[in-house]
């Protein structure tokens, strides 16, 4: 879901915020293994809620099981956090967008640092040969010795 919602960031589509929950909300609504996902997830959850119940349950000397459902909850509690943080992001920056605030100042805060698209390229300087930089930045005595040519006497 995150690569999809990058690629429609990046592709040169300046709609903000709303294009990003517009592109969310599609790709809940449509993807089947998104909706797979969730089901897969929702079924873990529960799982390991009965692997804590059933760990009590039996005689078990050694704490590993539990821990591992309750790191899986862990898991579970913290998307579903997260999942919240997102939108709620995503509707500060629309709500910035709103207000007049552009693109570029949301997308500093909740999103990529600079505008879509490829950062521009700085001119080009002329290329100067080594010789002409040693000469420049040393003198003569040491672009001749740069060179490798004996260096001459001073006049």
């Amino acid at each position: 879901m995150q690569w999809r919602l990058v690629a429609a960031l990046r592709s040169g589509d300046e709609g903000g915020a709303r294009t990003m929950l517009q592109e969310a909300s599609t790709i809940v609504l449509y993807d089947v293994v998104f909706c797979i996902y969730v089901l897969l997830f929702a079924a873990g959850v529960i799982f390991c809620c009965l692997g804590i119940g059933w760990w009590q349950t039996c005689d078990v000397d050694s704490w590993n099981p539990f821990w591992a459902a309750f790191l899986l909850l862990i898991f579970g509690l913290w998307s579903i956090i997260f999942s919240c943080c997102w939108g709620f992001s995503l509707g500060c920056w629309g709500f910035l967008e709103g207000l007049g605030v552009s693109s570029s100042v949301g997308r500093l805060f909740f999103g990529t640092a600079g505008p879509a698209g490829p950062a521009p390229t700085p001119p080009r300087q002329a290329r100067q040969s080594c010789r002409e930089m040693a000469r420049a930045e040393l003198g003569p005595v040491a672009a001749q010795a740069f060179q490798g040519a004996a260096p001459s006497a001073p006049p």
